[in-house]
């Protein structure tokens, strides 16, 4: 991914990185805000 980015002839602003971030991404959009941010603690075993 860093060499495509480094190398694109139009580079985009934003690259997203990892094998869900694309994800994540668009449930960032679709998803309420709050139970988006509860499953995102849960995930990362953060205090909610």
């Amino acid at each position: 991914m860093i060499v495509a980015a480094a190398t694109d002839a139009k580079p985009k602003l934003r690259y997203t990185a990892g094998s869900t971030a694309g994800r994540v991404s668009t449930l960032r959009r679709i998803v309420p805000a709050r139970a988006f941010d509860k499953q995102i603690r849960k995930l990362n075993r953060l205090a909610g």
